[in-house]
């Protein structure tokens, strides 16, 4: 569980792959929600560039199956896999912010 943005793991590719949370059964569609409550997030743009959205925005790589969150500087402040989710498979609605 995060309790704050630092308790992701920030590194080099390899280092981030081998240690990124990851959750196999997540299903928006069964009512399925990822509580982001205190972690500044307050949208999720989809499959948008993540690098472009403003801090606090969510986006999702469909090709690593990686949901994402930017801080103002750029580094990664969230990294979750999801198995076998698209972003097509996402709304804000998946997700508590608040």
């Amino acid at each position: 569980m995060y309790n704050s943005t630092t308790d992701d793991y920030t590194g080099t590719t390899k280092q981030i792959a081998n240690r990124v949370d990851t959750i196999t059964d997540f299903s928006a569609k069964d009512g399925n929600k990822i509580d982001l409550k205190g972690l500044g997030f307050t949208k999720f743009s989809g499959a948008a560039a993540v690098d472009a959205a403003p801090k606090g925005t969510l986006g999702f790589d469909n090709a690593t199956s990686t949901l994402s969150g930017l801080d103002a500087t750029g580094k990664n402040e969230l990294s979750i896999i999801l198995t076998g989710v698209t972003a097509a498979d996402l709304s804000d609605a998946s997700f508590i912010f608040a």
